[in-house]
C-alpha cells in the first residue's frame, strides 16, 4: 500500500517555474525529488569551480614562454 493512500506527490515549486510538479509513489523516487535543486545558497562559489582550470591556463601559459624562448634560441643559430 502507498503511504498516505495517494498515488503522486506534489513537489516543492522550483524558482521560475509557475506550475506544481508531481512525483509518482509507485516505486522508489526519483532523482529530481531525491536532490534539493541548486540554489544560490547550495550552488559552489564560483572561484572554487574554476581554481584548477585557471592553474591549469597558468602552467601552460608558462610552458608556451619557454617553448617560444627555446624556439627563438633555436632560430638565432641560423641567423
Amino acid at each position: 500500500m502507498v503511504e498516505g493512500g495517494t498515488l503522486v506527490a506534489p513537489l516543492p515549486r522550483q524558482p521560475g517555474s509557475k506550475e506544481i510538479r508531481y512525483v509518482h509513489r509507485l516505486g522508489a523516487p526519483p532523482e529530481a525529488a531525491v536532490h534539493p535543486p541548486v540554489t544560490a545558497a547550495t550552488a559552489v562559489p564560483m572561484p572554487a569551480r574554476t581554481a584548477p582550470w585557471q592553474a591549469e591556463v597558468t602552467a601552460l601559459r608558462e610552458e608556451l614562454a619557454q617553448l617560444r624562448a627555446e624556439f627563438e634560441a633555436f632560430k638565432r643559430q641560423f641567423d
